[in-house]
This record gives C-alpha cells, structure tokens and sequence, in this order.
C-alpha cells in the first residue's frame, strides 16, 4: 500500500539538479570498464560495434514525472580505441527538433553534451556539444568545443577536437562522437581510467529544455571509467533520482525495462521507510514517480536511500528545509543584490508596495506566512524614512521614502532588508513618460500599471525616485548614508594575504589589490563565519592563484552575500588604509564576473581612488558615463569562449571609454570560457609588470 498519496503531475524545473543511479550491482565508487573496439570507423553506424561497449538506455532526468519514451528516448554506447573514448548515441522522438544555429549555445536546445577529463576537478576537460541536424533538412550534424584545460598556452599544440558522424534513422539520428586521448595527453591502455559524462538535451512543447543524464548512484554527473580489454556486454537499463529543493515535498522517480512493472520502489531514511510503491507500465518500459511530504524528513536521520526490490539504486543527502528555507528568506530580503529570485525566495519575499498612498504608510507582510514560519522566521518589522533619512510614519510630501524591513530567526539572528518607494506628484505624472519609456497613449494606464501593491521592481523604483531625476548612483550612496547612520551599513569582510617581507611597524607602505570575486563565491549566509566566507570565495579567486604564485603585492579577497555596492568598497578601502601599512597611491581593484561588474560601477563613481583596474569577463552597464573614469588605467580581459559575459559586452566597454579618451588596454583570451579568464588574466603576460608601474599620483602630472 502506498505510504505517499498522490504521483507528481508536474514539472519542478527549480528543483536541484537530478541524480540517476547505476545499473543493481554496481556502486558509486567502482569504476565501469569499458571494452576495447578494434577496427572502429567513426560514420554513425553500428555495424563495427557488434555486440560490444557498455551499453545504456536509462537515464535520470532534471525533472518529473519521467517524459513519456514516445516523446525522447535514448540509447548510449561507450568503448575506447587506441585513438580514443568513442560514444555511440541514437535519439528517438515524436516532437520537433529544435536547435540553434551557433553551435556555442547548442546545449541550450536540442543536443549533446560529452564530457572528456582525468581526475575529479574541472582540469584537463574538454566538452564536445553536437547538435544533431534534425531540425532542418539538409543539415549536417555540428560540433563546437569548449576547452578547460588551463592555460591557452600549454595546450596549444593539442586543440580540443572531435570526431563526429551521423546517421539518420525513423524518429531521430545516431551519432557517433571520437574524443581523441591526445588532447589530454592520455596513452591508451588497460587499466586507465577517466571520467566521463553526457547530458542529452532535448526541448519539449510547454516544458522547455528536459535533460538526461547518465550519473552514478550517489548522484555524480561524472562516470568514472576503466580502460578495459575484456569483450563487454554491460547493460544499464535502470535509473532512479530523487528530487530535492521545494519546500513542502521532494519527488521520486525511477524508469526500468518493461518487464520490471510491479518491482517494489522504496525510499528509506535510516531504519524509517518513507514511501512504498510499485513501477507501473508506460509503453516500452516501466517507470513510477512520487513525492514524499518534507516535513516526513529528519536530516539527523541520514541519507535518502532509493531501492528497487530490495537492491538500493540511488542515494541523495536529505534535504535540511528549515535551514533552506531560512537562507532563501535572506536572499528574498537581500533582493537586487542577489538579482533574480527562485520560486521559493519569491513566495518568501515580504510584500510591499513601491508607489505609495497618502497617509500613513505600509507595512511589509509576508505573501505566505506558514512558509515564513517555517523559514523560522518569528517577526517582520518595517521601518519607514523619508528623503532627508527621518523616521516617519506617514508620507508628508511627494518623492522617495525608504523602508528597512528587520526580520527576527528563531535562532536569535535578525536580517534586514531595504526597499525604496516612492509618492508620485500628480502634477508631474506626466513627466515619467520619458522616464519609464512609455508612448503617450499610455500615460492614462499608468495609475493602473503602478497600482499599489505592486512587488519590488528596482529598475521601475529607479525611474518612479524623484519621478526620474534620482540616479541609480544616488539611489545606492542614500541607502549607504541611511544604513551608516542607522548602524546598518554593508561591512564587506576580506581574507587578505600579505607580502612575504610585509612590515607592519616600519616604514615602508605596499602596493595592494582589492579583489571582488564573482556569483559563485557569493556566501551562503550573512550569518556566514569566515572559514565560510573564505572556502566561498577567496581561496577559488585571486588568493588561491597566489598561494603558489608570490607577488610584491597586499592582496585583499572582499567577501560579499550579494553583488558589490561601490559605497560599501570604498568603505573596506578605508578600513584596509587604516588598518594596514597600504601605499594609497598604489591600490588596484580588481574583479570577476559579477566582481567584474562591481569593478565597473566602482571606477565609474569612484576613479580617483585606484592607481588602475581591471575587470575580468564582467560587463559595464554604464557605458555613457565612461568620461568620469579620466585617465585611470583600466585593462580589460574576457575570454572568446565566454558565453556568460561575451566578448562583445567586453568590446563595448573598451569602445565607450576609448570613445571618451580613456586610458584602457584589452586582452583577449582565445578558447577561455567564463571561468577560466580569472586564471587567463592572472598568467597574460605582462600583467603583474603593468599592475606594479601603475600610480595615481602619475595621472595629476
């Protein structure tokens, strides 16, 4: 009898990424030997094949249910050569192919992504993405390479390469894919072993991009593989996941060959069973999908374990939903600085209008309480300002108001967030046709489009601040005013790392480099120790790198929970000159991605500060306003495979201050994707010589 009571009827495209089991008998940690294929021609048919190479035709998927086979199926073979790992795949479908014409993006539609590495790191990884050539007639299929492996110049004598053929079939294509081992430098033999992954994407009407993956037991996307010279016949045909990240269930799944409807699907969490179902026939196979209520999980119990009769084939870490649901109420209250919000930090965001009433102002509710209770959230306090930063209950005059919302844990902790708002002018309502873009029919909706209630939209709140004449610049330097003077202010904290021959009682003063790291070394929480802080960001960003590499320089990793308030830097700026024997002629910002971008909006209002920057594959949003930087010298690195910022956001940052008589250089890194530029820049020749010559002073003579 089922312990759950209901089969999840829908897609949960944000919960966590899925996990797939292995076939019943292997484990997370043994690897999968894969056979020898003699004679092997890479032309898309499977002659050559035989009965050989480890054979796969069940995979997870990134959401539930399980996608009916009629509408993608898929069948993966892999065996190696003396030339190297070669992939066998056919794809089936009754839907229409869809795919992109710049292989680059291919994996945003209908494709497949291989991925080729030796050791458990993103090192010495190359990725072929192949869209199949099915969405046109004739059509080829394509391939674009995406190169991990370092260093540009270590590699340069070995391109990423893939050979690739296609063979069309009814339904679909079989493609079959050659990643060469001498682009990893990897002699071929018996006992080798490397890692492997695929990723088979395909877009479904009203679902969008489904992908499916051939992953381990414990959820690793990454297969380990064992060169091996035994005939193979190993058959994969099962594959399980459990699907974490919503705050009320988690979900189930497992697909199998049709012969095993009726096996007993259970899910246990230590000696407690949490769901007993059984796998019901769909089509060609078997297949069962169910969801578990989260508040039937205890973390303090273990991992979720999966089994099929008895034999476990998936293991995921339980999910610990309080302590999620509290970090997604900080992101929610954090709001901009985070950028866009998931599902569950929007249910959690407090409601709050942005144009306000006459009288007596709002206060901030929670849009679902019962999950804020749960987030362990016990009281939400709003506090109102008025534009000279007064308390104030009621609005007085028209223009920007200012709320700070206080939240209070169970734990004892309290974090604020901050909106702005604003009272319109009647009289002026007119002028914000301009302001919001707005065509002149559509002035006379405006009430409507601003109606009160509205939720939080800054860039409309950036417009509405005194109905168009309040910059973005004064927006951030009010709310930095307002916190300081309230004893809030944003205190970005900073791991740092110091010159060898560094003297903090004489009387020499050294060079230093403000470092802001990228989205991904965002902390967890600002209630985040430093150990946190720091194995978040710093030790992935710059003070990683110069663990191995000395440099004459101070260097500081500022550590943030959200995106990089210029205010709030030139404020570490200050604390690190106070602190710190720190030559103020001779400091350097610096940073990547979203830090790139924080490097920008920094210089933009802030020049006079640094002796030079340098953003790192992050785009300038204020491209007009580039004279204000005057001859700081700003040197520009993106890489040409970067596809999160482009090289052309980057090109037109270096126009617009070329454009406005700036002092600015550019590199242009060649195969580097986004992440690898920060490491690209760190070893582009020349740079830490230009970085050490650069002085403020030398711009006012």
């Amino acid at each position: 009898m089922l312990k759950t009571v209901a089969t999840l009827t829908y897609v949960m495209l944000l919960w966590s990424f899925a996990r797939a089991s292995l076939q019943a008998g292997e484990t997370a940690m043994n690897a999968v030997p894969i056979p020898k294929l003699n004679a092997l021609k890479i032309d898309g048919q499977m002659d050559d094949w035989g009965a050989l190479g480890v054979r796969v035709t069940a995979f997870a998927e990134d959401a539930l249910p399980p996608l009916e086979a009629s509408a993608f199926s898929a069948e993966l073979r892999v065996g190696w050569t003396e030339a190297g790992l070669a992939v066998l795949v056919t794809l089936r479908s009754d839907q229409p192919w869809h795919e992109v014409d710049d292989t680059r993006n291919a994996f945003r539609s209908d494709s497949i992504e291989l991925f080729l590495r030796q050791g458990s790191a993103w090192k010495n990884l190359v990725q072929a993405v192949i869209t199949p050539g099915l969405a046109k007639d004739g059509v080829e299929a394509r391939r674009a390479m995406w190169d991990y492996r370092g260093d540009p110049k270590e590699w340069a004598e070995l391109p990423a390469e893939c050979e690739l053929a296609r063979a069309k079939i009814e339904g679909g294509a079989r493609i079959e894919a050659l990643l060469p081992w001498r682009q990893l430098r990897l002699e071929a033999r018996a006992g080798l072993e490397v890692e492997f992954r695929i990723n088979l994407n395909k877009t479904v009407p009203g679902q969008g991009r489904r992908q499916f993956v051939w992953s381990r037991e414990d959820g690793d996307a990454f297969q380990r593989l064992a060169l091996s010279d035994a005939p193979d016949e190993t058959r994969i045909e099962t594959a399980g996941w459990i699907r974490t990240g919503d705050p009320e269930r988690i979900g189930v799944a497992v697909v199998a060959p049709a012969a095993r409807a009726g096996a007993r699907l259970r899910l246990r969490q230590g000696e407690t069973e949490l769901l007993d179902g059984a796998l019901r026939a769909q089509g060609a196979r078997s297949s069962a999908s169910f969801w578990v209520p989260v508040d039937a999980i205890d973390p303090a119990r273990g991992a979720l374990e999966l089994f099929l009769d008895g034999q476990r084939v998936h293991a995921a870490q339980a999910p610990d939903t309080p302590r999620e649901l509290a970090l997604d109420l900080e992101r929610a209250l954090i709001g901009r600085r985070y950028g866009r919000q998931g599902d569950t930090e929007t249910r959690l965001n407090p409601v709050l209008p942005v144009v306000l009433e006459a009288g007596a102002l709002p206060q901030a509710r929670f849009p679902e309480p019962e999950l804020a209770r749960r987030a362990g959230a016990l009281s939400l306090e709003t506090a109102w300002y008025d534009a000279e930063g007064h308390a104030v209950t009621q609005t007085s005059a028209a223009g920007r108001y200012g709320a700070v919302l206080t939240v209070t844990f169970k734990a004892g902790h309290v974090v604020r967030g901050y909106r702005s708002a604003v009272l319109l002018d009647p009289a002026r309502l007119e002028g914000l046709r301009d302001a919001l873009g707005l065509k002149a029919e559509k002035v006379d909706r405006l009430r409507e489009l601003l109606a009160p209630g509205l939720a939080e939209q800054p860039q409309l709140v950036a417009a509405l601040l005194e109905q168009g004449a309040f910059s973005e610049e004064a927006e951030r330097l009010w709310w930095h005013r307002l916190r300081t003077k309230l004893g809030f202010q944003t205190v970005y904290p900073y791991a740092r790392r110091m010159p060898k021959d560094y003297d903090a009682s004489g009387e020499r003063r050294w060079p230093a480099i403000l470092y802001l790291h990228g989205s991904g070394g965002r902390l967890p929480s600002e209630q985040a120790s430093m150990e946190e802080r720091v194995a978040s960001g710093a030790n992935r960003d710059l003070l990683g790198w110069a663990g191995g590499n000395p440099q004459e320089f101070a260097l500081y990793a500022l550590q943030s929970n959200g995106g990089w308030e210029p205010p709030a830097v030139i404020d570490a700026l200050e604390r690190i000159l106070k602190e710190d024997r720190i030559d103020p002629d001779r400091v350097i910002l610096m940073g990547f991605s979203m830090g790139g971008m924080g490097t920008w909006n920094v210089i933009t209002e802030h020049a006079g500060r640094f002796a030079a920057a340098v953003p790192i594959g992050g785009r300038s949003g204020r491209v007009d306003e580039m004279a204000r930087l005057g001859a700081l010298p700003v040197w520009i690195v993106n890489g040409d495979a970067d596809q999160t910022t482009t090289l052309h956001d980057a090109r037109r940052g270096e126009a617009a201050l070329k454009a406005a008589g700036g002092n600015v250089r550019f590199t242009v890194l060649p195969g580097v994707g986004h992440g690898g530029s920060q490491n690209g820049t760190f070893e582009t020749e020349g740079m830490w010589e230009w970085l050490s010559a650069q002085r403020r002073s030398a711009r006012e003579k």
